[in-house]
């Protein structure tokens, strides 16, 4: 079994190269504050957002 590193950190999420990423966001915040890393990710997170996968405000 491998281990998992585990790393918080306040850097922009846009900035941070690596595998797989795990971004909190307040259910009280537009997910427009997130087009950055969505655009660094290939539009992944619209994507997700528009098949219903997570809920968020627009």
């Amino acid at each position: 079994m491998r281990k998992m590193r585990l790393e918080v950190s306040t850097t922009a999420p846009q900035e941070v190269a690596t595998p797989l990423m795990a971004v909190a966001v307040a259910s009280d915040r537009p997910l427009e504050e997130l087009d950055a890393l969505d655009r660094v990710a290939g539009g992944v997170l619209s994507r997700a957002a528009g098949a219903g996968d997570f809920k968020g405000r627009k």
